[in-house]
């Protein structure tokens, strides 16, 4: 279990300013790239799948924090799950959070971040993917009550279904709770069902699909204190969503990710939430 070195910030003091970039090529200058703009005070959000095209944002939050990447290429003795589970807890061991996996080519790596100004540590645990709405539920909650949070789905090798996991990853004392609610296709909805449960304290995680049917994932964590406000823009591209961005993050807001349902094509925010930093939020971690 990880300690943390230094206070939280308090999220009613944040905000956010983004910038897009092109995407990468090959993992060397992605990872080059991110810890340029790391040096700059930028943490990467992720691919930003929008009407913005192939591009890559990046998060700068007020007050300041610093960040670090490293990558790991699969290969054969990561693409299993225990394999996998033993990359992402000796990286964890050395402060790094599991960031995501991104395919270059016919390679795929999985890259990882830290915050340099905190000294926590990550532990992992990797489950088999659950099937339906109920098993995920009961598996998550499972996890959650033990101090660890849902961070993703993984599938390291296309040819070994067995491989295929949930990555939990824990940090801290918190405890975390989930529930999944049905899809909305209307804005209105959507953003009064965010607003209500944020209201209880229940984080808005994005669409999560299992069984064959989507549903809205929700976590609330033992630390949360306060209520979670969110809010909901058009998708954009260009200028006019950096403007979009930028607008959000002044007034405090976290970019959390794409909605796409039906006719409706959205980008998320929310604040409120603790953690506060962007590298521990829903688009990081």
């Amino acid at each position: 279990m990880g300690a943390c070195g230094s206070t939280p910030m308090n999220p009613a003091s944040m905000s956010y300013q983004y910038e897009t970039q092109a995407t990468p090529a090959s993992a060397a200058a992605a990872l080059a790239a991110y810890n340029a703009k790391a040096a700059a005070g930028f943490a990467f959000a992720g691919p930003l799948f929008s009407l913005a095209g192939s591009l890559d944002l990046f998060i700068k939050p007020t007050p300041a924090a610093a960040f670090s990447y490293a990558k790991v290429a699969l290969d054969a003795s990561t693409q299993t799950r225990a394999g996998y589970l033993a990359m992402l807890d000796a990286q964890g061991a050395n402060g790094f959070a599991y960031k995501g996996s991104i395919v270059f080519g016919s390679s795929s790596h999985v890259f990882f971040v830290k915050d340099t100004t905190r000294t926590a540590t990550y532990t992992y645990l990797t489950d088999p993917l659950c099937t339906d709405k109920t098993s995920c539920e009961m598996l998550f909650n499972q996890r959650g009550a033990a101090g660890y949070t849902f961070i993703a789905s993984v599938v390291p090798n296309l040819l070994d279904a067995t491989a295929s996991s949930h990555i939990f990853q824990k940090t801290g004392m918190a405890t975390y709770s989930y529930s999944m609610a049905a899809m909305l296709s209307e804005r209105q909805a959507l953003s009064a069902e965010m607003n209500t449960r944020g209201a209880k304290g229940d984080i808005w995680r994005g669409p999560y699909v299992t069984g064959g049917a989507q549903f809205t994932l929700y976590e609330k964590a033992s630390t949360t204190t306060g209520p979670i406000t969110c809010a909901l823009d058009d998708d954009a591209s260009g200028a006019a969503l950096i403007a979009a961005l930028d607008a959000r993050g002044n007034n405090g807001f976290l970019y959390f990710g794409p909605y796409f349902a039906s006719s409706v094509s959205l980008i998320a925010y929310c604040k409120g939430a603790t953690p506060s930093l962007p590298l521990l939020g829903t688009v990081f971690p």
